[in-house]
């Protein structure tokens, strides 16, 4: 298992961090592309820290996701980037990727990830073991409905998590539209949406 940014594991302890130190944005993971190749056998990741480069050390370039036993994968920013959302939707090597969640974030904290770049994954059909889908943080949240809605890979899932972002009264009027597309799922969290 690997974990980047959490001061959990980086030797620090909650009482030791104070103001911005426990803010996601302020996380530096860095240029991950090199280490995929290292640990093949990785089955669980989670990367927490800014992936728009805001960060001190340049925030989180994730490169070619290479991970072929990888079973559980969270990408946790405040801002995720064009670039690094397109690398965990078009990663090749996930068929065992159980459980995938993204914070995608706002433009304020360097994000530049958008709704087309979500529907990059929402278009594949090569991920059978996937029963968790999170899309959290995510401040284009309406424009996710109706491409989720449409999505194949969305039947295959069990749990759907929204949560976290901007889900307006119009996302939410999509979503009791679109109702049927969803009463497969045994979890739909749209919880803590501004």
């Amino acid at each position: 298992k690997l974990h980047f940014g959490d001061y959990r594991f980086a030797g620090g302890h909650a009482a030791d961090m104070h103001g911005h130190d426990t803010e996601i944005s302020w996380y530096s993971v860095g240029k991950l592309g090199k280490l995929w190749k290292k640990v093949p056998g990785l089955t669980h990741l989670i990367t927490q820290g800014d992936a728009g480069g805001r960060a001190l050390g340049g925030g989180m370039e994730l490169g070619a996701i290479d991970l072929p036993n990888l079973v559980h994968a969270e990408f946790r920013t405040g801002g995720m980037s064009k670039a690094n959302a397109r690398a965990i939707a078009k990663a090749t090597t996930m068929r065992d990727l159980e459980f995938l969640e993204i914070w995608y974030g706002d433009e304020d904290y360097g994000g530049d990830a958008t709704a087309k770049d979500a529907q990059l994954l929402l278009d594949r059909t090569d991920l059978p073991s996937l029963r968790h889908l999170g899309l959290r943080n995510a401040t284009f949240a309406d424009e996710l409905i109706p491409r989720l809605a449409a999505s194949k890979l969305v039947t295959e899932l069990s749990e759907l998590d929204l949560s976290l972002g901007c889900l307006t009264d119009d996302g939410a009027r999509a979503l009791v539209a679109s109702a049927t597309k969803f009463l497969h799922l045994d979890t739909l969290d749209i919880s803590k949406n501004y």
